[in-house]
């Protein structure tokens, strides 16, 4: 049985509730929903001219989206902190964005789990 291919997540945000849903391409259902009420945002910022950050915070915790001229979508919530104005992410996220879009984020090593750890050599390119 061939595995359902994933669409990527849409969300849609009003003033005071976030929605957001993820479906299967090819039963087009919804497979996970969730909805929050919004503590502050959404904020937009445009990263290096080309990658737009969607930033906003429901009262469990910060969530951020980044979408790449390319398609490729990456978000974190509850992993997200802001330093000297930047986005600092998760070092895991570092080889899953474009080497060119990589110097416009810096990264932590605060979670090293399981099913995604820390490589020792990415922990020099670490803050904290």
């Amino acid at each position: 049985m061939a595995k359902p291919k994933m669409l990527p997540s849409r969300m849609v945000v009003s003033s005071q509730v976030l929605r957001r849903k993820a479906a299967s391409s090819e039963s087009g259902t919804a497979i996970s929903t969730e909805s929050a009420v919004l503590k502050s945002g959404p904020r937009f910022e445009c990263i290096s001219g080309e990658v737009l950050a969607v930033e906003f915070t429901t009262a469990a915790n910060t969530f951020v989206g980044l979408y790449f001229p390319d398609g490729q979508e990456i978000g974190y919530g509850g992993q997200i902190v802001r330093r000297n104005n930047r986005f600092v992410l998760p070092i895991q996220a570092r080889p899953r964005i474009d080497a060119k879009y990589r110097a416009a984020f810096d990264y932590h090593c605060r979670f090293s789990l399981p099913g995604d750890p820390i490589a020792e050599a990415s922990r020099s390119d670490c803050l904290f």
